[in-house]
C-alpha cells in the first residue's frame, strides 16, 4: 500500500473504505450538456420528459364540513369539540359550543324563515358558509354572558321554527 506523509512527518497507510452495496439502482436524470440550448430546444426537452413521466399533482385537501369535524374529533373518553349543548330534532335546530375556536354555534337542518334569520343577526350571530352554521365568537371577558345569551337565542329561534312548522311546543333534548 502506498504510504502518505502527514503534517508531523509521520507516515500512515491510506486505505479506501469498502464500497457499500446498493439496494437498487437509482435512475439519474440525463446530464445537461455544457453548450447553451436555445429556448425552443429546452421546451422540446421539457415536454418530452413531461410526456414520458407524468407528474401527479396532489389535490388540495377539501375543507371539512361541520359534521365531519364533529365525527373526526369524537373519541372515547374525550369531550368532543364542538360540544353539543342542546338540540330539537323535530324543529331541526341544534346548539353547540366550539371551545377550540371559541365559538357558539347554532345549526339548522333546513333554512329557516326570514324572521328567524333576523333574530340571529340581531343577536350577533354571523353565517359561516363553509360549515353551513351560524356562529358567535366568545370573547374571554364576556364568555359567561355570551353563552347565556346564545342559549336564550337558541330557545327563541327553536320556538319560532316550531311555530313555522306547525309543531306544538315541545321539550328540547339536551345532548
Amino acid at each position: 500500500m502506498p504510504r502518505k506523509r502527514t503534517p508531523k512527518n509521520t507516515t500512515s497507510e491510506t486505505t479506501t473504505p469498502p464500497e457499500m452495496p446498493t439496494a437498487s439502482p437509482v435512475e439519474t436524470p440525463p446530464a445537461i450538456p455544457s453548450k447553451e440550448l436555445n429556448p425552443a430546444e429546452l421546451l422540446r426537452q421539457a415536454t418530452a420528459t413531461a410526456a414520458a413521466e407524468p407528474v401527479r399533482a396532489e389535490a388540495p385537501p377539501e375543507p371539512q364540513s361541520f359534521v365531519e369535524k364533529v365525527l373526526r374529533e369524537r373519541q372515547p373518553g374525550i369531550v368532543p369539540d364542538p360540544f353539543g349543548i342542546a338540540g330539537d330534532p323535530e324543529a331541526g335546530v341544534r346548539l353547540f359550543e366550539n371551545r377550540r375556536e371559541r365559538l357558539m354555534v347554532i345549526k339548522f337542518e333546513k333554512k329557516p324563515g326570514n324572521d328567524v334569520l333576523d333574530r340571529m343577526k340581531d343577536a350577533g350571530f354571523r353565517w359561516n358558509p363553509r360549515d353551513q352554521v351560524w356562529v358567535h365568537p366568545i370573547h374571554p371577558e364576556f364568555a359567561r354572558r355570551i353563552r347565556i345569551e346564545a342559549e336564550r337565542v337558541y330557545q327563541d329561534v327553536r320556538q319560532m321554527v316550531r311555530q313555522e312548522k306547525g309543531l306544538e311546543t315541545g321539550q328540547e333534548i339536551p345532548f
